[in-house]
Parts: structure tokens; C-alpha cells; sequence
């Protein structure tokens, strides 16, 4: 097979698409050979679309003729013992960081989440940098970002959706109690001098129905899920983040340049008792879990 590459298959929602990315950026830079990114799983995806156009990546779209190229060719020894693949494809066993999938050689097609920092830490400055947002902001994110930019800003982020409106989603992910997000405003409260907090969510109402609590808070709902790189951003200004079990505000965190920042995470990350046992990997050590 000629003109070997890396080909990542992009699913999910934006939180998941940038680890896949990531993930296929290491790989193809090891290797020194070119990556690509597979779309079409969205062709037919009804939950979220390609999300990754606003973003300073390499914007090189695979073809259904590279994919199965790819997936159909022949692969190495080595490659057969380093891990289980069909032809070239590889594929995530489980939520652990293994670092056997950045050591696989040739042309790849990647299927997975890849969740973890590890598989592409050592090219963090890169990732950074490809993981900036190109369009301006609109004027009243404009505004939003002049006011966090000077106040001891944190940000919380309630996932909900399809966290609670499938059944089987829900079995899995299930959502962060009030309890968590009140324990972390606490501990922020304590902390900090005057503490504004910036409240994101998929589901507003819920969120100002019940998340009481004394304090300065601002719940922002004028992006959608159109403009989700809007609130990304938002967030990953923000000084101060309290995040979901969510890949999209554990993003926002890790994108988060501010030299003082406080990550708090949940310590429950999935309900499915076999998923939360293999998260060791996905937070970073120094964020606070709760």
C-alpha cells in the first residue's frame, strides 16, 4: 500500500471528536506521515454533527476510497503482535491508556475515543495550538470574554440531554449530582475573593430551576448547538472550572491557559459500574476529583 497515512474516525460530539483528533495527530507525527480525518459517520448521526471546522486543525478529509483502502490492506507482524487489528483498522478495547496504540507502524485507520492526555501529551503545544478557535466570537461572546477576563470567573457545566432523556445513555453516562456542583462551588467560595460563576448547559431550564445557591452567577444560553465552539471557548477562559463528566468542559479545562487555574472534576465519572472502573487514565493529576 503506497502513500501511507493515519485515518481517524470521528464520532460523538465535539468533546469526543478533539481526542480522536489528537490521538491520530501523535501517531502520524511519530511516524512523520500524514493524517486524515474521516467525516462520514455523520452522515446519518442524529445527536451531534462535524464539529471540528472552526478549529486551527489540518483540514484534510479523508475519502470512502482511502478509508477502505486502508482498511483493506495488509499489515505487518509486528503490527499483528503489538495488537489486534483487522487489516489495519484499530480499534479501542477499552477506556485505559495503552500505549501500544501510539507504537503501531504504517497506514492506520483509528476507531475509539482515546480519553486520556497520554496519547498525545507529548505533543501538547501542538494540540494547543491546533485547538484554536479561528472565527471571532460574536459580540456578545465578545463581551462575555472582556467580563470573565477580569473577574475571578469559574464555570460550570451541567451536561444533560441525552444523559437523561435516552435510557440507555443514561444507564451508561447518568449526570453529576447537585451535591458535586455544590461542594465545588463551596470549595471555590473559600477560596476565592468574589467568585463569579458561569453556568453552561444543554439544559437551562433545569439548570435555574434547581441549581440555587448564594453567590454571583450568570447562566449563559445564547449559544446553540451550532455555536458549541462559542461556549467552549467561553469556558476555557474562564480562570476557575468546574466541569461534567463530559468531554466537551473537560476540554474547556485542559485548553484552559490561565497559570493559576483549579480544575474540579467528578469523581463519578460513568454509572456503568464496568466504565467508571477504567477511568484512572482520563484525568489529569492535577485537577481536584470530587
Amino acid at each position: 500500500m503506497k502513500n501511507k497515512k493515519i485515518i481517524t474516525q470521528l464520532t460523538g460530539g465535539l468533546g469526543n471528536q478533539l481526542f480522536q483528533y489528537a490521538i491520530a495527530r501523535t501517531i502520524s507525527m511519530r511516524q512523520n506521515i500524514p493524517m486524515k480525518i474521516d467525516i462520514s459517520f455523520f452522515e446519518h448521526y442524529e445527536w451531534h454533527e462535524y464539529s471540528l471546522s472552526p478549529f486551527n486543525i489540518k483540514k484534510e478529509y479523508a475519502s470512502k476510497e482511502e478509508c477502505d483502502d486502508i482498511k483493506n490492506g495488509n499489515h505487518t507482524i509486528l503490527n499483528r503482535l503489538l495488537i489486534k487489528s483487522k487489516n489495519n483498522t484499530v480499534e479501542e478495547n477499552n477506556f485505559y491508556f495503552d500505549s501500544k496504540y501510539l507504537d503501531v507502524k504504517g497506514s492506520k485507520y483509528l476507531i475509539g475515543y482515546w480519553q486520556s492526555e497520554k496519547y498525545f501529551k507529548e505533543i501538547e503545544e501542538i494540540i494547543r495550538k491546533e485547538f484554536e478557535i479561528l472565527i471571532e466570537p460574536s459580540d456578545i461572546n465578545k463581551k462575555v470574554l472582556d467580563k470573565i477576563s477580569v473577574e475571578n470567573s469559574v464555570s460550570i457545566h451541567i451536561r444533560r440531554g441525552n444523559y437523561v432523556t435516552n435510557e440507555t445513555v443514561n444507564t451508561f453516562h447518568g449526570t453529576c449530582s447537585l451535591e458535586y456542583y455544590y461542594s465545588a462551588i463551596d470549595y471555590f467560595k473559600e477560596k476565592l475573593e468574589n467568585p463569579v460563576f458561569y453556568i453552561f448547559s444543554n439544559d437551562m431550564e433545569w439548570c435555574k430551576q434547581n441549581l440555587i445557591f448564594e453567590g454571583n452567577k450568570v447562566f449563559l444560553d445564547h449559544n446553540d448547538d451550532k455555536t458549541d465552539y462559542e461556549d467552549l471557548r467561553l469556558m476555557k477562559n474562564c480562570k476557575y472550572n468546574i466541569i461534567a463528566n463530559s468531554t466537551f468542559s473537560w476540554w474547556a479545562a485542559w485548553l484552559n491557559n490561565y497559570k493559576d487555574k483549579v480544575i474540579i472534576a467528578p469523581k463519578k465519572w460513568f454509572s456503568d459500574e464496568k466504565g467508571q472502573s477504567q477511568i484512572q487514565d482520563l484525568l489529569p493529576l492535577s485537577w481536584i476529583v470530587m
